[in-house]
């Protein structure tokens, strides 16, 4: 390259002596050699701008490939909306040809119902917005609407009559029918539960009200026995009774009218036997029923009980009230009497005590009945909880008939000092 450069200078200076410039032959080679420089330099960037080139055409051919391929369909449109560029995504999205949808407007395909949101979206667009993004609903030309998001973003740098807006459109329609299945699952999950809830309500309320009735019934058990209990004892004080006596009153009637001394012996223990049967019956009769109850009162059938129930040795039971009578029904009376004789019997049984006190005495509201021991005592706070490894159900049942009659079972004790067991009553006028 350099030999043919300098014999075209050569021969340029022979042919044209008069314009030969006065340069020494060194600086003529001088000029020649950055002329050889310079034209490598030019080489290096034809080079690298045809590499260039090449690489810019590769890109604009996978761009270009991957848009037409992308998932999402891609549009551009002018400032009217109007389609300048889609991608065959799009085109398939819309069944309508890529040639077909240019110059068309975006809003063609977009349903009556989707039109306002994409008016305001679009006016947002030409007043400033950058970029923007909705759910909107198209229709293709053929088959069912979609539902598309749309992402919107101006071109930067465009003057007015150039604006551009570059959009990608996603097919939400799956996730769409997605969550509208959701909505619609959660809507009858939230409708079971609030079914299901009323109808636990409703059991749960008729539970309540079969425990209340339950309730009921044990509580009015005891006065149904108490009751039959009466009755009985009725007959057998009214009944047997009078005739043992009367047939006592016979055999010594008999007796005294000069039986032989066999027969008479005969007699006698058949009189001593008929007295003693009477002592039992006498006895059930007050286990029955206390015929104090009803004619003197709950005081002395209090009293009564204490002296009925102690023991010929060990604890000693007292009774502390008056004989004053109380405005109670007959059965608060039974009430009250069987709470005291089912205190009593637990003293007697578990307290392991010397002494115990029954005191009737009225307060400010009502009536109370204390029943006091100082035997072994026992963990109060466990008491009355219903059935337990050592029992416990008689207190349990004890503290349930004195609430059904409106009243209540205070249990004081600790181990080793004693126990004291309220049972108060609100008044009211006997029948």
């Amino acid at each position: 390259m350099n030999g043919e450069l300098r014999n075209r200078a050569e021969a340029f200076l022979k042919a044209n002596p008069e314009e030969t410039p006065a340069f020494s032959t060194a600086e003529v080679q001088q000029m020649i050699h950055e002329l050889d420089v310079h034209q490598i330099e030019l080489q290096m960037q034809n080079d690298e701008l045809t590499s260039t080139l090449q690489e810019l055409e590769e890109s604009r051919d996978a761009f270009a490939e991957l848009y037409d391929a992308a998932p999402v369909g891609y549009l551009t449109c002018d400032r009217d909306g109007g389609i300048t560029r889609a991608n065959q995504t799009l085109a398939g999205m819309l069944g309508v040809g890529r040639g077909a949808l240019l110059g068309r407007r975006i809003s063609d395909f977009i349903v009556p119902g989707s039109q306002d949101e994409w008016y305001r979206h679009r006016r947002a667009l030409l007043a400033g917005a950058e970029r923007l993004g909705t759910d909107l609903e198209l229709q293709p030309a053929e088959g069912p609407s979609i539902q598309v998001r749309f992402d919107c973003r101006v071109a930067p740098g465009a003057t007015v009559d150039e604006w551009r807006c570059r959009s990608a459109l996603i097919d939400i329609t799956a996730r769409k029918h997605a969550e509208d299945e959701l909505a619609r699952l959660n809507h009858e999950l939230e409708r079971r539960v609030e079914q299901r809830t009323a109808e636990l309500h409703k059991s749960e309320q008729q539970v309540i009200q079969d425990c209340k009735e339950l309730r009921q019934l044990s509580a009015e058990l005891p006065l149904v026995a108490e009751r039959e209990r009466q009755r009985v004892a009725e007959t057998l004080h009214e009944d047997m009774g009078q005739m043992l006596s009367s047939a006592q009153i016979r055999l010594k009637m008999l007796r005294n009218d000069g039986l032989p001394p066999e027969s008479g012996q005969h007699v006698e223990a058949v009189i001593n036997t008929i007295e003693q049967v009477l002592k039992q019956t006498r006895k059930l009769t007050f286990e029955l029923n206390c015929p104090l109850l009803g004619e003197l009162g709950l005081g002395p059938a209090l009293g009564e009980l204490c002296q009925t129930m102690m023991p010929a040795d060990g604890v000693r039971l007292e009774y502390k009230g008056g004989s004053e009578e109380m405005p109670l029904s007959f059965d608060r009376k039974i009430t009250l009497f069987r709470a005291a004789r089912e205190l009593l019997t637990n003293v007697l049984k578990h307290a392991d005590a010397r002494r115990a006190t029954v005191e009737l005495c009225r307060e400010d509201d009502g009536i109370c009945v204390r029943v006091e021991d100082d035997g072994c005592g026992f963990d109060a706070a466990g008491a009355g909880r219903g059935f337990t490894a050592s029992g416990g159900f008689g207190l349990f049942s004890l503290q349930e008939n004195i609430r059904h009659a409106g009243g209540l079972l205070k249990i004081e004790s600790m181990p080793k000092q004693g126990t004291r067991a309220s049972i108060s009553l609100p008044l009211e006028e006997a029948p």
